[in-house]
C-alpha cells in the first residue's frame, strides 16, 4: 500500500489526499514531522518537504508531480479534462493556486500567529494580502464562470488544487464572498473525499498549535520558500524576514 508522508494542514498534502480518495486508492498516512519519521523523510526527500508519496521503491516529492504520477498510475477516473486546451487551463489554475494563492495564505498566517514586533511591516503585509486575495478570488470566479466545476461537469485537478486554499482563507476570515465561489465550495466540501480530508485537518490543529509554539521558542523552523519569499518581499515584509532570520526560526529549501 502506498504511504503519504504528510502534515494534515498543508494544502499540498490535502490536494494529494483528495485526489487519491477521488480515485479510490487506499494509502497509509504518516506524520512526516513526528520524531520517529523525520529521519526517514529526510532520507527519502532531499528537500524534506511534504507531501512525500512512496509507492513501493518510488518516492515522489512535489504535489503537482505526485498528482501526475497518481493520474498515470491509476488512470480511472482521470482528473484531467480531455481537451488539450482545457488541460492547459487546469495546469495554469493549479500553478496559480500553488504559488500566488498559497503564498498569500501562508504569509498572512505567518504574521498573525507568530508576532515579530515589526508592526509597520506586519500592517503592510496584511493590507497587501487582503487586496491580493480579493483579486485572486475575482480571478477564480471568472475562471469558474457558470460551470459546476472548474473542469466542467466533473471534478478535476483544478477543483482539487483550489479548494484547500479557499477553505484555509475562510478559516482566517479572508474567504470569498462571491455566491458563485461559495456555492462551488459547498459542492466540493460535500464530497466524501473532501470531507475525510477536512476532518483530518481539524484533527491536526493541535499539532499545528504545537508547531507554532516550537517556532516561537526557537525549537522549530518555518519554511519560507520560493513563492512565499517572493510574495513576502513584494508585500513589504522584508523586516519580518530579517527578524525571523535573526531569531533563527525560518529555513529555506535544503537544495
Amino acid at each position: 500500500m502506498p504511504t503519504l508522508y504528510e502534515f494534515a494542514l498543508s494544502p499540498f498534502v490535502q490536494k494529494v489526499k483528495i485526489a487519491l480518495r477521488e480515485k479510490g486508492v487506499a494509502f497509509e498516512r504518516c506524520n512526516a514531522f513526528a520524531p520517529e519519521h523525520r529521519a526517514e523523510l529526510e532520507r527519502l526527500s532531499a528537500r524534506a518537504e511534504v507531501p512525500l508519496f512512496v509507492d513501493g521503491d518510488t518516492a515522489i516529492s512535489d504535489s503537482t508531480i505526485i498528482l501526475d504520477y497518481i493520474d498515470e498510475r491509476w488512470p480511472d477516473p482521470s482528473l484531467m479534462p480531455e481537451r488539450p486546451a482545457a488541460r492547459a487551463e487546469t495546469r495554469m489554475l493549479e500553478e496559480l493556486c500553488d504559488t500566488e494563492l498559497e503564498a498569500v495564505n501562508f504569509c498572512m498566517a505567518e504574521v498573525f500567529f507568530i508576532p515579530c514586533g515589526e508592526d509597520d511591516a506586519v500592517q503592510a503585509v496584511l493590507e497587501f494580502g487582503r487586496s491580493g486575495i480579493k483579486h485572486l478570488h475575482a480571478e477564480l470566479e471568472g475562471r469558474l464562470g457558470d460551470r459546476e466545476f472548474f473542469g466542467g461537469d466533473a471534478v478535476s485537478r483544478g477543483d482539487i488544487a483550489v479548494l484547500p486554499h479557499l477553505n484555509a482563507a475562510r478559516v482566517m476570515k479572508n474567504g470569498p464572498v462571491s455566491e458563485t465561489l461559495l456555492a462551488w465550495m459547498d459542492r466540493m466540501n460535500a464530497r466524501q473525499s473532501v470531507a475525510e480530508t477536512v476532518a483530518e485537518v481539524k484533527e491536526g490543529l493541535a499539532l499545528f498549535k504545537k508547531l507554532i509554539e516550537e517556532v516561537k521558542g526557537g525549537d522549530a523552523k518555518r519554511q519560507i520558500r520560493d513563492s512565499r519569499l517572493d510574495w513576502l518581499i513584494r508585500a513589504g515584509g522584508a523586516p519580518i524576514l530579517m527578524q525571523r532570520l535573526k531569531a533563527g526560526n525560518v529555513r529555506f529549501s535544503q537544495i
